[in-house]
């Protein structure tokens, strides 16, 4: 409608409900204001919508509202004062609008968060309403598992919410749509019709010229996850390992080892474990993989190496610790060459079943009765015996 229609006229309140989502603001990064994990496993849409403010999370519980207008008349404090008075008309409850511009229960507690967008001729502002919305899988959705990663962009601002429904229990939510609806049009229509209050089908082609291709914009990877910056640049976010291991959903097989991306395209293992156990020539701990992007985490490319086969048989763990990226390429059964993020290069040379000379500036540690032979820091390689059920440890420390 925004971008389809004029405002210089007519005045519209558009409300709905959608199914659950979590929905960001078009200047925030979805991987620090989100789990996106948890949206993956429980099959969230995760969105960004084309006005700024903070990420929220929609049900079927949650009455979404957006007042379209001219530049001219745009106020949201009117707006979110219209809809106040329409509920405290109607039901007796303590509504009040904050310095944020967020609607209040009880001076407290958050039932209402607003964003707007400002073109040059006309504009819209919509916002949120609480009804009676899941609070435990709001509170978990919007709780990223990646806090402390570093990213410029814009940070949502944590309340306590309630739903009116705690407070009202007889509010029904169509009549809400309803009474909101009527007094809209007592305020603002100088005539009212019969056809000023619609259900309209949003994504009708015919009612809205154009909504089809805004709709597969909005669906597209690039839209949807990237870093967006205000000036229309992106932002790479830099997690740590830790966090990037958080951001994957498990699934093992006996013998067989792989991690699924959260965000689709590619299969990948990610695990960070800070050992390598050798059993009878057999390597148990058998998970490898990481991460390379240029635009948030997992939006560029990923290569990924799920099993490195010692001899064509075992399977090798090549742990890193304190790096953000790494790319493994396998070259052959015996050898396996790791890029770090940065200038350096890691080797591993498998020379027979139990040694392997690792080529960098790394500590290698031995744990067990078996020998080491470590390097200084900033030296070429160093020798690692591997007999047996010993356990090694290396330390890429860059």
């Amino acid at each position: 409608m925004y971008e389809k229609k004029e405002f210089s006229s007519t005045e519209y309140l558009f409300m709905w409900k959608n199914r659950p989502a979590i929905v960001c603001g078009k200047h925030q990064n979805p991987w620090l204001e989100a789990n996106v994990p948890l949206a993956s496993s429980l099959g969230l849409d995760v969105a960004r919508r084309s006005s700024g403010g903070g990420t929220v999370y929609h049900d079927q519980g949650n009455l979404n509202l957006s007042f379209l207008k001219s530049r001219e008349n745009y106020n949201r404090r009117k707006n979110l004062d219209l809809v106040v008075q329409a509920i405290t008309d109607k039901w007796n409850i303590d509504l009040t609008v904050n310095g944020r511009d967020d609607i209040l229960l009880n001076k407290f507690y958050k039932v209402s968060g607003t964003a707007a967008k400002l073109g040059r001729l006309k504009s819209y502002h919509h916002f949120t309403l609480l009804h009676s919305v899941n609070q435990d899988l709001l509170q978990r959705s919007l709780q990223s598992p990646m806090q402390g990663a570093s990213s410029k962009s814009t940070k949502s601002f944590p309340s306590s919410v309630m739903n009116l429904v705690d407070q009202a229990p007889g509010i029904n939510f169509e009549f809400l749509v309803n009474t909101i609806g009527q007094h809209f049009l007592a305020e603002t229509a100088q005539e009212i019709q019969p056809e000023t209050f619609l259900y309209v089908n949003p994504l009708d082609e015919e009612e809205f010229l154009g909504v089809s291709e805004i709709n597969d914009r909005l669906r597209t990877w690039d839209w949807r996850t990237s870093d967006v910056r205000p000036g229309g640049k992106t932002q790479r976010i830099a997690p740590t390992l830790q966090q990037a291991a958080d951001l994957v959903c498990t699934h093992t097989k006996e013998r067989e080892c792989f991690k699924t991306c959260i965000v689709g395209h590619v299969n990948c293992c990610l695990q960070i474990e800070p050992t390598l156990t050798m059993r009878n020539s057999e390597i148990t701990v058998a998970e490898l993989s990481f991460l390379k992007g240029s635009k948030t985490l997992l939006t560029n490319s990923i290569t990924c190496i799920p099993k490195v086969h010692l001899h064509g048989l075992d399977t090798a763990v090549v742990h890193l610790h304190g790096l953000d990226t790494a790319v493994v390429h396998l070259h052959g059964p015996d050898t396996a060459v790791v890029h770090l993020h940065g200038p350096d290069i890691a080797v591993v040379h498998l020379h027979g079943s139990d040694t392997a000379v690792v080529q960098l500036h790394a500590a290698v540690h031995l744990h067990g009765p078996d020998t080491a032979v470590d390097q200084p820091h900033g030296s070429e390689n160093a020798k690692v015996h591997l007999h047996g059920p010993d356990t090694a440890v290396v330390h890429l420390q860059c």
